[in-house]
This record gives C-alpha cells, structure tokens and sequence, in this order.
C-alpha cells in the first residue's frame, strides 16, 4: 500500500513569490574616519600635535587664510589641506614621519575613539565581514590606527613622498563625496554589487556613498541591522 502527501503546501513555500532568498554575497563593512570611528576631526587634531601649543598659535593666521582661501573657492580642499600640512611635514624624512604618525595614534587618536562605533567594528569581525576605512584625512595617521584594530585595508590620499623625503604634498584627489566612490572602485571593483555592503558615515562627505550602499549608517551604529 503506498501513500502519496499532499506537496502544495511545500511547492508554494519554495515559489519564487514567497521564498526569501537569502543574499549570499559576501559583506563589506565600510567606515569613514573622522567624526564617525573617532569623536573628532583628526586633520585639525594632526597640526596642533605636530606643531605643538605654541607652533599652532604662531601659525593660526596663516591656517585661518587657507581655510578662508578654500571656503572662498581659490584654493580646493586638497591645495588647503597641502599648505596647512607643510609647516609640520615638508622636508621630513619617512621615518620620522612615520613615527610622528605612531605617536599621534597613540597619545591623541585612542583617547577620542567613538564606543558604539568601536563595537559595531568589533561586530563586523566577529562575523567575518571584511571592513575597509575610507577618509577624506591623510591616511599616514589611520593606518597605525587601523593596524591595532586589525584593519588592513585604508583607502585615501597618503603623504607624497620623493626618495625618503615628504614632499608636502598628497598623492592623490582629496577623498570626499563622489572620491570615496572612486577611491572604492579603484581598490575594490564594482564593490557595491560584489558586496553586500555597510557603510558608516556622519557627514555630507559621505552621503554619496551611502546612498549607493545596502545598509546605509548614518550617524548611528546599530547592531542589530549586522548580520
């Protein structure tokens, strides 16, 4: 004696219209740096440490006429970042640049690094998740940073160097807006189809690239949205 069930109900589970496909790409994890991972802005936080209280001081006036010049639209924000760097990083050589930089992370960058954020990274590791940091800051100062998070992966302009000497100048566009897109793509291609992506950010520098993401954050850090 045979039986035959009645399969609808199963076949109408398995259709197209109501089975939840679950996404099987793999997950990119992508941070900005400045205001998001960190509480403060860590270019402005670079030249006071690398030019001391009294050395900021001396070169306020000068500082205030880049930013003014920028605002103004005579000078991009690459060229102001370039002349307000120059007075601390022109001439170095790489290795005391680099020290500078670990010394920076050290002293100033662990002190003011934002808790949830640290968590929600922390979440993305714990499940796999390949995690990339993208500024619109030098990336000499977040690499040391990112190294002691487990992060191997920075992307944005670096400190130009000729030889062993820093130029003063940065190498590449300055990473902001539609340059984090670009930067991204140069890196990692088509990451935004290739990947399931996150993407943590808390200004309008990073709206292009929240926009374009899975699962935009903006200034917050849910964890219940990481799976």
């Amino acid at each position: 004696m045979s039986y035959v069930g009645d399969f609808s109900f199963f076949f109408s589970l398995m259709s197209s219209d109501s089975f939840d496909k679950k996404d099987l790409r793999p997950t990119l994890a992508i941070f900005d740096f400045d205001g998001t991972l960190i509480r403060r802005d860590s270019f402005l936080l670079f030249l006071k440490y690398g030019l001391g209280i009294f050395g900021t001081l001396r070169h306020l006036p000068y500082f205030c006429l880049c930013f003014l010049r920028f605002k103004q639209g005579v000078l991009s924000a690459k060229q102001a970042k370039e002349l307000m760097l120059r007075p601390i990083i022109k001439g170095k050589r790489a290795e005391e640049l680099n020290l500078l930089c670990e010394q920076f992370v050290i002293q100033q960058l662990h002190r003011i690094e934002r808790k949830e954020a640290i968590l929600a990274l922390c979440r993305h590791q714990e499940l796999g998740h390949r995690i990339c940091i993208v500024s619109a800051s030098p990336i000499d100062w977040i690499i040391p940073w990112a190294k002691t998070k487990g992060i191997d992966l920075v992307i944005g302009a670096k400190l130009e160097q000729a030889g062993q000497i820093v130029t003063g100048r940065l190498n590449g566009p300055n990473c902001n807006k539609k340059e984090k897109i670009r930067y991204l793509q140069h890196y990692i291609p088509n990451f935004e189809t290739r990947y399931r992506c996150y993407a943590y950010g808390d200004s309008n520098g990073d709206q292009d690239l929240l926009n374009i993401v899975d699962i935009p954050q903006y200034r917050k850090f849910d964890i219940n949205l990481i799976s």
